[in-house]
């Protein structure tokens, strides 16, 4: 580097005047140039152009060397025994966990990872995996019909049966909700009267004056004592009441209303605490979207419970994907009603026409379909007592209950567009644990040789 400029430029035009020497490639000579021909611009280029000796590459090479005397001093630091390195021994293991990590690509990450967060990570992905494959092998049931008709009491059953019942809290929960539906079907009853202008008789007058004085609201707590129980069992015991209950179809008395007004002295104690069968019977309109996790036979199995009113069905998209089956629930006994929403609408035509949009929709074309005929031991009755002649005009066979309940099947099951797809129909009565249980075993049965691997009962 000490040659002048003028030196260096000299030698560079002898070297270009020399002929070319032969080169040596893979230990054999190559043939030189021949004379006269136009020299190729493939000779090395002049020292003074040379990258050697550019400003960058003197800056690089005095940084490799940096580089090479931290490296040496570092190996010789981390040669030392930990007496002779003292408190340093800490920060050489960092160094050297450094080293290690930068040469596994992890300094490009922001820095070396201990491995604690290493752990720490890969059991956050073990979970997600595990959580993965048991949604994908969940058994999820979606529970679906209009409002009443008995959707709730069957997610009810499933605690009842797969989980070990109500706990005491939450039987305690329900105490409110066992009175709201003692005062609602009286208050209903005594609305009716009025509206038909039937008189009670004057004795009980008093207790019709209290009972409609009771407010029923959202967050309202009712005082159901003794005096309140006296009343609702003198109106109920009332001869214009049973005149009245003889006309519901001309207003919307709920179906458990009678077991409630008969067994109204049950529920005043103060160590009251509501039993499986007044759960089964409380009515709560539901709103949103409710889950019964369970598990059967090692199968875990979610279902969902939707509001059946028009104004809850928006709603229900949400529930429609990864669906293995859906269970439709029907209340037979409302042939001869008419919607809340709507008066002008019969309540078993509305059922009529969303099983056949949702069993024909393309979400639902390969989900098995279980029909549940619900409230068969009401229908029972009212069949007795009111035509079917009034739901449907063309039905011929007045007061049979065989007849009018396979009739009625047929009906729902017509609403099925599919020929590779069957319904499963089941009649029902929800609040009997004993037969929703011989039905879900008869389910079992049904599918053991179709779909028993994907249904999982």
């Amino acid at each position: 580097h000490a040659l002048s400029h003028a030196t260096l430029r000299q030698r560079s035009a002898q070297e270009h005047t020399k002929t070319p020497q032969p080169r040596r490639k893979g230990g054999h000579c190559t043939k030189s140039s021949q004379p006269g021909t136009k020299k190729k611009n493939s000779s090395l280029p002049s020292p003074l152009l040379s990258s050697s000796f550019s400003p960058r590459t003197k800056k690089r090479e005095k940084e490799n060397r940096e580089k090479k005397r931290k490296e040496a001093a570092l190996r010789h630091q981390t040669s030392a025994t930990p007496q002779t390195r003292g408190n340093h021994t800490h920060i050489n293991r960092q160094t050297d966990r450094h080293i290690r990590d930068t040469k596994m690509g992890n300094a490009c990450q922001g820095g070396p990872v201990d491995k604690v967060t290493v752990d720490k990570s890969r059991k956050i992905d073990q979970q997600i995996a595990k959580d993965r494959k048991e949604y994908n092998e969940e058994i999820k049931i979606l529970l679906l019909g209009t409002g009443d008709s008995g959707k709730s009491t069957i997610a009810k059953q499933m605690k009842i049966i797969h989980l070990k019942g109500f706990t005491d809290e939450e039987r305690t929960v329900f105490k409110q909700h066992v009175y709201v539906n003692v005062i609602r079907p009286i208050q209903a009853l005594i609305a009716a009267a009025q509206r038909l202008e039937l008189s009670f008789d004057p004795s009980v007058a008093p207790h019709v004056e209290a009972l409609s004085q009771i407010v029923l609201g959202y967050n309202t707590t009712i005082m159901y004592t003794k005096e309140v129980a006296d009343s609702v069992q003198a109106v109920w015991e009332d001869p214009i009441t049973q005149q009245i209950i003889s006309s519901s179809s001309e207003f919307r008395l709920n179906d458990s209303g009678p077991y409630f007004l008969a067994n109204c002295q049950k529920f005043w104690p103060a160590a009251y605490i509501p039993d499986e069968g007044d759960i089964l019977r409380v009515r709560t309109k539901t709103t949103g979207i409710s889950e019964t996790f369970f598990t059967i036979k090692k199968r875990n199995f979610r279902m969902v419970d939707v509001g059946g009113q028009r104004n809850e069905r928006k709603k229900w998209i949400h529930c429609f994907t990864s669906v293995t089956a859906i269970i439709f629930c029907v209340a037979m006994n409302e042939y001869d009603l008419f919607l809340e929403e709507d008066s002008q609408v019969n309540r078993m035509h509305e059922s009529l026409k969303l099983f056949g949009d949702i069993i024909n929709n393309t979400w639902f074309l390969s989900t098995n379909i279980i029909l549940f005929l619900n409230k068969y031991d009401l229908f029972e009755e009212k069949v007795k007592k009111i035509d079917l002649v009034v739901c449907f005009p063309n039905y011929s066979h007045a007061f049979d209950v065989s007849k009018a309940k396979e009739y009625i099947r047929t009906k729902f099951e017509k609403e099925n567009k599919s020929n590779s797809r069957t319904i499963y129909p089941h009649f029902t009565t929800a609040t009997d644990t004993n037969n929703i249980r011989a039905i879900f075993q008869d389910i079992k049965a049904i599918f053991m040789d179709e779909v028993i691997n994907d249904i999982g009962f």
